[in-house]
């Protein structure tokens, strides 16, 4: 589905909304199989459940924001898993599932997806909630690297620590050699949703000012 041109988006890995059942199970079998083992986690697919408020905080957020998909790494032949999965919960876009190699895959597929047009560029946001935020920001970083003028996308790009390991990052801090502004999630809980939004959207009245 094309996402408007106008309207600021956020994306997730589909690891922000999977919850307990499947992490336990990861724990208990660990040393019988790696996430890498994709017949292994097909089945485990089934033994996830959503993380609480996860689907209320993704229905939320879509209220400020046009809902981008699914950016995960994942492998490919698990898509249809996911979107299965996704579905039996009702998530929104199940079928928008944008399996990635590496983290350095994942941000620039978000770049061209949703931050780079013909033109070269557009006037979005795009916020990505994801529990690696270290391993991201190092990625954008190569990329800008490799090609500076890419700069002009990453400092579009809002990075959202999710999880507890988080929480205690500062809000609204700028990652220097990218622009990409980072923010917290600790969990999808209410006043922790709303707190994000709200700093969200006083970051877009700033950019639209």
């Amino acid at each position: 589905m094309p996402v408007e041109q106008a309207r600021n988006v956020f994306v997730l890995d589909i690891g922000q909304v999977l919850a307990d059942g499947g992490r336990e199970y990861f724990t208990r079998r660990k040393g019988q199989f790696s996430f890498r083992d994709r017949a292994s986690l097909a089945i485990v697919y089934d033994d996830f459940v959503p993380l609480p408020g996860s689907i209320e905080g993704v229905g939320a957020l879509s209220k400020v924001a046009t809902f981008g998909g699914y950016y995960t790494v994942r492998p490919p032949e698990l898509k249809q898993q996911g979107t299965n999965w996704l579905t039996r919960y009702n998530f929104p876009d199940a079928e928008n599932i944008h399996t990635c190699v590496n983290h350095e895959d994942k941000v620039r597929q978000i770049i061209n997806d949703l931050l780079l047009n013909e033109d070269g560029q557009n006037n979005r946001s795009v916020v990505l909630i994801d529990d690696n935020l270290d391993p991201l920001l190092s990625a954008a970083e190569k990329l800008v690297d490799q090609d500076p003028p890419l700069k002009q996308a990453t400092e579009k790009l809002i990075l959202v620590g999710f999880g507890k390991k988080h929480q205690d990052m500062p809000q609204g801090g700028v990652h220097l050699a990218t622009g990409i502004r980072t923010f917290s999630l600790s969990s999808w809980e209410n006043q922790n949703r709303d707190d994000l939004i709200g700093d969200l959207q006083m970051l877009y009245q700033s950019h639209s000012g």
